[in-house]
């Protein structure tokens, strides 16, 4: 059921006359007017939500038959809880108050509840109407939600975070209510509708550094506008376009150039969505000449580190979106390693084009850069991300083209970080040799290596596995203890097997008679060694 009906609803059935439920009702309004109903959730046929009253209550409200609701709270049929969380939901849609008016008159038959600013509900054919009569220009959709962020979300940026999300719900109220009904025509509405709002939101985040504003709010509204836009973009460029785009298109490309300023804040979402504008929606050849020429004009004035960054970046992928190939990696030089998140569109792109030449470059770049960017981010598993995500397009290509070369340059410059992809390429190609050095050198333990790699290279290359066994009993005497002096015998008695296998059984005979003397002040490592009849003590 939808919430305006459940509305009406519950005037029937919630008497003002009863002492509890007017308790009931009065101490929900109270709880919702103070803003104490967060984590609210729409669903098809219920809405969840808590309540932060003495004790937490968590709401489950069924917009199908609101006595079949419930609250953690166990106080019965529509206790203040249920009530608080009813209007919150109920506010996205229509005035708390004039409901609260009308349930303390009692008034059955009074009008339909209105739309927050007294706005009236229309019929299906006045939405027809008013949706006829609203101008597809650019210009005209702009300000719309230019005027509606402004009026829900801007003139309440101070307000609490959970308050801006009951606002967001009515904002995007009301840009449904305009919304276009032919498929293309709404599909394009959508990505100018989240175009627009974060165009706003990057002006707020850039202009008001006012300590009352909820710049997170907006930091997070930015960035998932940025993330949704990303994934629409992409079937806005294939779709069939009709003439009367054009005029959007050129709206687009004339507000593009706001998400190159900004400094460091958000510049990889707004940089990356510009990009993605030029490549997929804005190919004239025209606009993207002239943008080119405004790009460097820009670069000979004086900016901020990353204000520059932002116009190389940006020139660089309109060069190559022109084919501009050797001023492009000319740029390309002269970016700092902090810019190196960028290369990996490029280098997808490239790689998908088919542009062997071109993706050589950049992975041979990446090569050259990576280990700059890698010392400067701050933790082991962001290194070990990005060497992941780089190393997914580089195997492709160097599997399709034959480069194996660099793909192991590429592992070899990112290692330790790269040692799990790196061990698994080498060990699928059966070059033993160099993953037991591999192995060696990164110090793994042989419990990571696992198994069945090891029982493999038993089988086809056991004298590779001395070195790894030899290097597993030196590392578990380091540890000094009884524990890994058992394990350090295991080992020797894998060592002692695999000797007899390769028919070398002095060198072993050898070997062991040295590790004993050597370590015959480990009293606890001889006794280990007794008890596996390993040496024998006269």
């Amino acid at each position: 059921m939808e919430v305006l009906h459940v509305g009406e609803a519950l005037l029937e059935v919630l008497n003002p006359h009863d002492e509890v439920v007017q308790v009931s009702v009065q101490q929900g309004f109270s709880l919702y007017t103070q803003g104490l109903v967060y984590r609210l959730a729409d669903y098809e046929d219920h809405v969840t939500a808590t309540v932060q009253d003495l004790v937490p209550a968590k709401v489950v409200f069924d917009m199908n038959n609101p006595a079949n609701s419930s609250c953690s709270c166990d106080d019965g049929l529509m206790c203040r809880h249920q009530i608080a969380v009813f209007l919150a939901a109920y506010s996205k849609r229509a005035s708390v108050r004039l409901w609260i008016d009308r349930w303390k008159s009692k008034q059955e038959e009074a009008e339909a509840p209105i739309e927050e600013e007294t706005l009236a509900l229309t019929s299906a054919r006045d939405v027809l109407e008013q949706k006829k009569t609203f101008k597809r220009s650019f210009s005209s959709w702009k300000g719309y939600i230019d005027k509606t962020f402004d009026r829900y979300i801007l003139k309440n940026k101070t307000m609490p975070e959970y308050m801006l999300d009951r606002m967001w719900g009515s904002f995007n109220q009301k840009l449904k209510e305009k919304a276009p009904i032919e498929r293309e025509w709404r599909h394009l509405y959508d990505f100018v509708s989240l175009y627009v709002v974060l165009l706003n939101c990057l002006k707020l985040i850039k202009s008001d550094p006012s300590p009352k504003v909820s710049l997170s709010f907006f930091h997070d509204l930015a960035s998932n506008s940025a993330e949704e836009l990303q994934e629409i973009i992409p079937s806005i460029g294939r779709q069939a376009q009709p003439f009367a785009f054009d005029e959007f298109l050129e709206g687009i490309k004339d507000e593009a150039w706001q998400l190159l300023e900004g400094g460091s804040s958000l510049q990889y979402e707004r940089v990356d969505f510009y990009r993605s504008l030029w490549r997929y929606l804005l190919k004239k050849s025209a606009w993207r000449s002239k943008e080119i020429k405004r790009l460097e004009e820009a670069l000979n004035e004086k900016h901020s580190e990353a204000q520059t960054a932002s116009y190389q970046i940006a020139l660089i992928h309109l060069l190559l979106l022109t084919n501009q190939d050797e001023q492009a990696m000319e740029l390309l030089g002269g970016l700092q390693a902090s810019a190196s998140p960028f290369l990996y569109a490029w280098l997808q792109y490239s790689i998908e084009t088919g542009n062997e030449k071109r993706a050589a470059l950049f992975i041979e770049h990446v090569i050259k850069r990576v280990n700059p960017f890698l010392s400067a981010l701050v933790s082991y598993y962001e290194r070990t991300d990005f060497v992941r995500t780089f190393s997914m397009p580089i195997r492709v290509f160097c599997q399709e083209t034959k480069r194996s070369d660099l793909l192991e340059r590429f592992y070899r410059e990112t290692l330790p970080y790269s040692y799990y992809e790196y061990s698994r390429v080498l060990f699928d190609r059966e070059e033993y040799q160099k993953w037991v050095e591999l192995q060696m050198f990164s110090g793994e333990t042989l419990t990571l290596t696992g198994n069945e790699s090891l029982k493999i290279l038993q089988a086809k290359e056991p004298s590779l596995l001395l070195p790894l066994y030899h290097h597993a009993v030196l590392s578990n005497l380091e540890q000094k203890n009884r524990q890994a002096y058992k394990a350090a015998v295991r080992y020797l008695k894998k060592l002692k097997a695999l000797y007899k296998k390769l028919k070398q059984e002095n060198r072993w005979d050898e070997y062991i008679e040295n590790l004993s003397v050597s370590t015959k002040r480990l009293r606890a490592f001889q006794e280990e060694l007794q008890r596996g009849k390993l040496i024998h003590v006269e």
